[in-house]
Protein backbone atom coordinates (compact mmCIF):
# COMPACT_ATOMS: atom_id res chain seq x y z
CA UNK A 1 0.00 0.00 0.00
CA UNK A 2 3.07 2.28 -0.13
CA UNK A 3 4.01 1.71 -3.78
CA UNK A 4 3.53 4.42 -6.42
CA UNK A 5 4.22 4.72 -10.13
CA UNK A 6 6.29 7.86 -10.79
CA UNK A 7 5.46 9.78 -14.00
CA UNK A 8 7.99 12.32 -15.29
CA UNK A 9 7.72 14.50 -18.39
CA UNK A 10 11.16 14.35 -20.00
CA UNK A 11 10.25 16.49 -23.03
CA UNK A 12 11.44 13.92 -25.52
CA UNK A 13 9.78 12.65 -28.73
CA UNK A 14 8.20 9.53 -27.19
CA UNK A 15 6.94 11.14 -23.95
CA UNK A 16 3.23 10.62 -24.61
CA UNK A 17 3.63 6.94 -25.53
CA UNK A 18 5.89 6.27 -22.53
CA UNK A 19 3.51 7.99 -20.06
CA UNK A 20 0.50 6.21 -21.57
CA UNK A 21 2.17 2.82 -21.18
CA UNK A 22 3.30 3.55 -17.61
CA UNK A 23 -0.19 4.72 -16.69
CA UNK A 24 -1.71 1.53 -18.11
CA UNK A 25 0.84 -0.56 -16.23
CA UNK A 26 -0.02 1.25 -12.98
CA UNK A 27 -3.73 0.61 -13.56
CA UNK A 28 -3.11 -3.07 -14.25
CA UNK A 29 -1.03 -3.41 -11.07
CA UNK A 30 -3.51 -1.28 -9.06
CA UNK A 31 -0.79 1.15 -8.10
CA UNK A 32 -1.51 4.90 -7.82
CA UNK A 33 0.48 7.32 -9.96
CA UNK A 34 2.35 10.43 -8.83
CA UNK A 35 3.97 13.18 -10.90
CA UNK A 36 7.65 13.62 -10.00
CA UNK A 37 8.92 16.48 -12.18
CA UNK A 38 10.74 19.38 -10.52
CA UNK A 39 8.42 21.66 -8.55
CA UNK A 40 8.34 24.94 -10.49
CA UNK A 41 5.85 26.99 -8.45
CA UNK A 42 4.04 26.52 -5.16
CA UNK A 43 0.60 27.88 -6.10
CA UNK A 44 -1.24 28.44 -9.43
CA UNK A 45 -0.84 32.22 -9.34
CA UNK A 46 2.90 31.84 -9.90
CA UNK A 47 2.39 30.02 -13.23
CA UNK A 48 2.71 33.22 -15.28
CA UNK A 49 6.17 34.00 -13.87
CA UNK A 50 7.32 30.43 -14.47
CA UNK A 51 6.14 30.55 -18.08
CA UNK A 52 8.14 33.73 -18.66
CA UNK A 53 11.28 32.21 -17.12
CA UNK A 54 10.86 29.03 -19.16
CA UNK A 55 10.65 31.00 -22.40
CA UNK A 56 13.92 32.86 -21.85
CA UNK A 57 16.45 31.95 -24.52
CA UNK A 58 20.19 32.54 -24.49
CA UNK A 59 22.47 33.23 -27.44
CA UNK A 60 25.93 31.75 -26.93
CA UNK A 61 29.02 31.14 -29.04
CA UNK A 62 30.53 27.66 -29.15
CA UNK A 63 34.18 27.87 -28.10
CA UNK A 64 35.24 24.24 -28.58
CA UNK A 65 34.12 20.62 -28.70
CA UNK A 66 34.36 18.48 -25.60
CA UNK A 67 35.82 14.98 -25.65
CA UNK A 68 32.36 13.45 -26.20
CA UNK A 69 31.57 15.78 -29.11
CA UNK A 70 29.32 18.26 -27.30
CA UNK A 71 29.85 21.94 -28.05
CA UNK A 72 31.27 23.89 -25.09
CA UNK A 73 30.31 27.51 -24.47
CA UNK A 74 31.89 29.65 -21.75
CA UNK A 75 29.15 31.88 -20.34
CA UNK A 76 28.78 34.38 -17.50
CA UNK A 77 27.01 31.70 -15.46
CA UNK A 78 29.52 28.96 -16.18
CA UNK A 79 30.31 26.41 -18.85
CA UNK A 80 27.46 24.98 -20.93
CA UNK A 81 27.57 21.69 -22.88
CA UNK A 82 25.44 21.77 -26.04
CA UNK A 83 25.19 18.72 -28.33
CA UNK A 84 25.00 18.97 -32.13
CA UNK A 85 26.88 22.27 -32.32
CA UNK A 86 30.29 23.22 -33.76
CA UNK A 87 33.09 25.62 -32.76
CA UNK A 88 32.50 29.21 -33.84
CA UNK A 89 28.73 28.85 -34.15
CA UNK A 90 26.32 31.23 -32.48
CA UNK A 91 23.29 29.31 -31.25
CA UNK A 92 20.14 29.97 -29.30
CA UNK A 93 19.73 27.56 -26.41
CA UNK A 94 17.45 26.49 -23.59
CA UNK A 95 19.60 25.76 -20.58
CA UNK A 96 19.25 23.43 -17.62
CA UNK A 97 22.34 23.72 -15.44
CA UNK A 98 25.43 22.68 -17.40
CA UNK A 99 23.36 20.98 -20.10
CA UNK A 100 21.55 22.84 -22.86
CA UNK A 101 19.72 22.13 -26.09
CA UNK A 102 19.76 24.13 -29.30
CA UNK A 103 16.55 25.87 -30.31
CA UNK A 104 18.04 27.72 -33.29
CA UNK A 105 21.33 27.93 -35.18
CA UNK A 106 21.93 31.68 -35.45
CA UNK A 107 25.29 31.59 -37.26
CA UNK A 108 26.29 28.17 -38.63
CA UNK A 109 29.88 27.03 -38.95
CA UNK A 110 31.46 26.61 -42.38
CA UNK A 111 32.18 23.04 -41.24
CA UNK A 112 28.49 22.20 -40.75
CA UNK A 113 27.17 19.62 -43.24
CA UNK A 114 23.90 17.76 -43.69
CA UNK A 115 23.89 14.53 -41.63
CA UNK A 116 23.75 11.25 -43.53
CA UNK A 117 21.09 9.59 -41.37
CA UNK A 118 17.51 10.72 -40.72
CA UNK A 119 17.78 9.51 -37.09
CA UNK A 120 20.71 11.81 -36.30
CA UNK A 121 19.94 14.19 -33.45
CA UNK A 122 17.59 11.70 -31.76
CA UNK A 123 19.56 8.46 -31.91
CA UNK A 124 22.62 8.66 -29.66
CA UNK A 125 24.81 6.37 -31.74
CA UNK A 126 26.50 9.25 -33.60
CA UNK A 127 27.54 12.63 -32.19
CA UNK A 128 29.20 14.49 -35.06
CA UNK A 129 27.51 13.55 -38.34
CA UNK A 130 26.89 17.27 -38.86
CA UNK A 131 30.65 17.99 -38.97
CA UNK A 132 32.66 18.01 -42.21
CA UNK A 133 35.01 15.00 -42.49
CA UNK A 134 38.21 17.08 -42.59
CA UNK A 135 37.24 19.06 -39.48
CA UNK A 136 36.22 15.85 -37.73
CA UNK A 137 39.58 14.21 -38.40
CA UNK A 138 41.43 17.30 -37.13
CA UNK A 139 39.36 17.29 -33.93
CA UNK A 140 39.92 13.57 -33.42
CA UNK A 141 43.69 13.96 -33.82
CA UNK A 142 43.68 16.78 -31.28
CA UNK A 143 41.82 14.55 -28.80
CA UNK A 144 44.64 12.00 -29.04
CA UNK A 145 47.32 14.69 -28.57
CA UNK A 146 45.47 16.10 -25.54
CA UNK A 147 45.16 12.62 -23.98
CA UNK A 148 48.92 12.09 -24.38
CA UNK A 149 49.72 15.55 -22.99
CA UNK A 150 47.60 14.97 -19.89
CA UNK A 151 49.78 11.97 -19.12
CA UNK A 152 53.08 13.69 -19.89
CA UNK A 153 53.61 11.75 -23.13
CA UNK A 154 55.29 13.45 -26.07
CA UNK A 155 54.69 11.56 -29.30
CA UNK A 156 53.90 12.12 -32.94
CA UNK A 157 50.30 11.40 -33.89
CA UNK A 158 49.87 9.64 -37.21
CA UNK A 159 47.13 10.81 -39.59
CA UNK A 160 43.67 9.50 -38.85
CA UNK A 161 42.60 6.45 -40.88
CA UNK A 162 39.13 7.41 -42.08
CA UNK A 163 36.34 4.84 -41.91
CA UNK A 164 33.90 5.27 -44.77
CA UNK A 165 30.14 5.35 -44.14
CA UNK A 166 28.37 2.03 -44.50
CA UNK A 167 31.42 -0.09 -43.57
CA UNK A 168 30.93 -0.93 -39.88
CA UNK A 169 30.34 -4.69 -39.69
CA UNK A 170 29.56 -4.90 -35.97
CA UNK A 171 26.76 -3.26 -33.98
CA UNK A 172 25.29 -3.60 -30.50
CA UNK A 173 21.57 -2.84 -30.55
CA UNK A 174 19.16 -2.42 -27.67
CA UNK A 175 15.58 -3.68 -27.67
CA UNK A 176 12.55 -3.76 -25.41
CA UNK A 177 9.08 -5.23 -25.98
CA UNK A 178 6.12 -3.01 -25.10
CA UNK A 179 2.36 -3.58 -25.41
CA UNK A 180 2.54 -1.66 -28.71
CA UNK A 181 5.38 -3.67 -30.20
CA UNK A 182 9.12 -4.10 -29.93
CA UNK A 183 11.37 -1.05 -29.99
CA UNK A 184 14.69 -1.95 -31.61
CA UNK A 185 17.59 0.42 -32.17
CA UNK A 186 20.03 2.55 -30.21
CA UNK A 187 19.68 4.62 -27.05
CA UNK A 188 19.03 8.32 -27.13
CA UNK A 189 22.03 10.38 -26.05
CA UNK A 190 22.33 10.56 -22.24
CA UNK A 191 19.13 8.52 -21.90
CA UNK A 192 17.78 5.04 -21.29
CA UNK A 193 15.14 5.55 -24.00
CA UNK A 194 15.56 3.44 -27.14
CA UNK A 195 15.14 5.02 -30.58
CA UNK A 196 13.51 2.83 -33.20
CA UNK A 197 15.78 2.88 -36.25
CA UNK A 198 14.91 2.13 -39.86
CA UNK A 199 18.36 2.90 -41.28
CA UNK A 200 21.94 3.53 -40.17
CA UNK A 201 24.53 5.36 -42.24
CA UNK A 202 27.49 3.72 -40.50
CA UNK A 203 26.57 0.03 -40.81
CA UNK A 204 27.18 -2.35 -43.71
CA UNK A 205 24.15 -3.06 -45.95
CA UNK A 206 24.15 -6.70 -44.78
CA UNK A 207 22.99 -5.50 -41.34
CA UNK A 208 20.82 -2.56 -42.41
CA UNK A 209 18.92 -4.75 -44.84
CA UNK A 210 17.99 -7.12 -42.00
CA UNK A 211 16.86 -4.60 -39.36
CA UNK A 212 13.23 -5.69 -39.71
CA UNK A 213 14.21 -9.34 -39.29
CA UNK A 214 16.33 -8.54 -36.21
CA UNK A 215 13.40 -6.66 -34.67
CA UNK A 216 11.11 -9.64 -35.34
CA UNK A 217 13.58 -12.01 -33.65
CA UNK A 218 13.77 -9.69 -30.66
CA UNK A 219 9.96 -9.72 -30.45
CA UNK A 220 10.04 -13.50 -30.11
CA UNK A 221 12.71 -13.79 -27.42
CA UNK A 222 11.83 -10.80 -25.21
CA UNK A 223 9.36 -10.77 -22.35
CA UNK A 224 7.31 -7.60 -21.97
CA UNK A 225 9.30 -4.65 -20.58
CA UNK A 226 12.47 -6.71 -20.38
CA UNK A 227 15.36 -4.98 -22.22
CA UNK A 228 18.03 -6.92 -24.06
CA UNK A 229 21.22 -6.33 -26.00
CA UNK A 230 21.66 -7.74 -29.51
CA UNK A 231 25.19 -7.94 -30.92
CA UNK A 232 25.29 -8.43 -34.68
CA UNK A 233 28.47 -9.15 -36.62
CA UNK A 234 28.42 -9.27 -40.42
CA UNK A 235 30.84 -12.10 -41.14
CA UNK A 236 31.97 -13.08 -44.61
CA UNK A 237 29.47 -15.93 -44.67
CA UNK A 238 26.46 -14.44 -42.88
CA UNK A 239 25.25 -12.65 -39.76
CA UNK A 240 26.40 -13.81 -36.33
CA UNK A 241 23.64 -12.76 -33.91
CA UNK A 242 24.06 -12.93 -30.12
CA UNK A 243 21.23 -11.85 -27.79
CA UNK A 244 21.89 -11.16 -24.10
CA UNK A 245 19.29 -10.40 -21.43
CA UNK A 246 16.33 -12.31 -22.87
CA UNK A 247 16.67 -15.39 -20.67
CA UNK A 248 17.03 -19.01 -21.70
CA UNK A 249 14.77 -19.86 -24.65
CA UNK A 250 11.83 -22.19 -23.99
CA UNK A 251 10.30 -24.73 -26.37
CA UNK A 252 7.75 -22.31 -27.85
CA UNK A 253 10.43 -19.73 -28.48
CA UNK A 254 12.70 -22.29 -30.13
CA UNK A 255 9.90 -23.40 -32.45
CA UNK A 256 9.25 -19.83 -33.58
CA UNK A 257 12.95 -19.10 -34.06
CA UNK A 258 13.30 -22.26 -36.12
CA UNK A 259 11.49 -20.49 -38.96
CA UNK A 260 14.61 -18.35 -39.46
CA UNK A 261 16.79 -21.41 -40.02
CA UNK A 262 16.14 -21.20 -43.76
CA UNK A 263 17.27 -17.56 -44.02
CA UNK A 264 20.62 -17.65 -45.86
CA UNK A 265 21.61 -14.32 -44.30
CA UNK A 266 21.97 -15.89 -40.84
CA UNK A 267 25.10 -17.85 -40.02
CA UNK A 268 24.38 -18.31 -36.30
CA UNK A 269 21.86 -17.22 -33.66
CA UNK A 270 22.67 -17.48 -29.94
CA UNK A 271 20.25 -16.49 -27.16
CA UNK A 272 21.80 -16.07 -23.70
CA UNK A 273 24.46 -18.68 -24.36
CA UNK A 274 22.13 -21.17 -26.07
CA UNK A 275 22.94 -21.79 -29.73
CA UNK A 276 19.51 -21.74 -31.37
CA UNK A 277 20.59 -21.80 -35.03
CA UNK A 278 23.79 -22.51 -36.85
CA UNK A 279 23.57 -22.70 -40.60
CA UNK A 280 27.36 -22.54 -40.78
CA UNK A 281 30.27 -21.54 -38.58
CA UNK A 282 30.69 -17.72 -38.81
CA UNK A 283 33.99 -16.83 -40.46
CA UNK A 284 36.01 -13.71 -41.14
CA UNK A 285 38.20 -14.54 -44.11
CA UNK A 286 40.01 -11.27 -44.78
CA UNK A 287 43.62 -11.14 -43.57
CA UNK A 288 45.70 -13.92 -42.05
CA UNK A 289 44.67 -15.99 -40.27
CA UNK A 290 41.05 -16.96 -40.98
CA UNK A 291 38.98 -16.37 -37.82
CA UNK A 292 35.89 -17.85 -36.26
CA UNK A 293 34.49 -15.23 -33.81
CA UNK A 294 32.84 -16.16 -30.54
CA UNK A 295 29.15 -15.18 -30.12
CA UNK A 296 29.00 -11.52 -29.10
CA UNK A 297 32.79 -11.34 -28.91
CA UNK A 298 34.89 -8.32 -29.80
CA UNK A 299 35.96 -7.73 -33.39
CA UNK A 300 37.21 -4.47 -34.86
CA UNK A 301 34.06 -2.76 -36.08
CA UNK A 302 35.45 -1.90 -39.51
CA UNK A 303 37.84 -3.95 -41.67
CA UNK A 304 39.73 -0.76 -42.60
CA UNK A 305 40.58 -0.16 -38.93
CA UNK A 306 41.71 -3.75 -38.51
CA UNK A 307 43.96 -3.52 -41.56
CA UNK A 308 45.52 -0.26 -40.30
CA UNK A 309 46.24 -1.78 -36.89
CA UNK A 310 47.78 -4.86 -38.46
CA UNK A 311 49.96 -2.75 -40.75
CA UNK A 312 51.18 -0.70 -37.78
CA UNK A 313 52.40 -3.77 -35.90
CA UNK A 314 53.69 -6.01 -38.68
Amino acid sequence: DRAYMALSLRRRPNDQLRLFELSNLATAMRVPTVVTNDVLFHEPGRRILQDVVTCIRHNVTIDALGHSGDGVAETATGRAFIPYTLPGETVEIERDGERARVTRIVTPSADRVAPLCRHFGVCGNCALEHMAPRAYRDWKSEQVRAAFAQRGIVADVEPIVAIAPGTRRRAIFSAIRTPHGTVFGFHERHSDQIVQIEECATLVPAIVGKLAMLRAIASIVLSRWKPARITVLACDNGLDIAIAGAGKPDRTMLEKLGAYGTDPAIARLVVDGVEVLRNRIPEILAGPPQRQPTPGGFVQAAPTAEEALAAAFI
